[in-house]
């Protein structure tokens, strides 16, 4: 018997459409993505895949744009707008399945093309099953998260996902 997963995703939300901040974690928080140096990240093979598959999300996802991202040794964080795609199965009725909603299937692309990429390139690679996401409601809330992405490396070790 398949055991019901705990829906993480706010009810009242539908996420096929807004502006977000998504955490990605690799497969138990594993180093893959490379490690810091100076305050520097330095790109693995899978750490450059990512960040190529980052760069080029709207070129497969025309309503999604990449406000900002970065590239952390067992993480990624980034700002995603999706636009006003609603996804629906006929004329009137609209899917409020936060499993099928457009935030989760661009999230999916993201891990799915990465993962393809490191496996075609002989790289051992795998991600943790969800992700995390934040609704961006306010200018405040999207100034400082924006902050936080591009200060992130420099404070790796203050890093809830730091493990030395």
């Amino acid at each position: 018997m398949r055991r019901k997963r705990h829906a993480f995703r706010a009810s009242w939300h539908d996420y096929n459409c807004g502006t977000y901040f998504v955490t990605v974690c690799t497969h138990e928080k594993q180093k893959t993505l490379g490690h810091i140096a100076s305050e520097e990240m330095i790109l693995s093979e899978a750490g450059r895949i990512l960040e190529k598959c980052l760069q080029h999300v709207g070129d497969h996802y025309s309503d999604a744009r990449m406000v900002c991202f970065v590239v952390m040794p067992n993480h990624f964080h980034a700002i995603l707008d999706i636009g006003d795609q609603v996804a629906r199965r006929n004329e009137n009725e609209v899917i409020f399945s936060h499993y099928h909603a457009r935030l989760s299937m661009v999230v999916a692309g993201i891990k799915a093309a990465v993962t393809k990429e490191c496996r075609i390139n002989g790289i051992d690679f795998k991600w943790q099953s969800r992700f995390h996401e934040h609704i961006i409601r306010t200018t405040d809330m999207f100034d400082n998260l924006e902050a936080y992405v591009y200060n992130n490396v420099k404070k790796w070790a203050d890093d809830c996902f730091y493990d030395e």
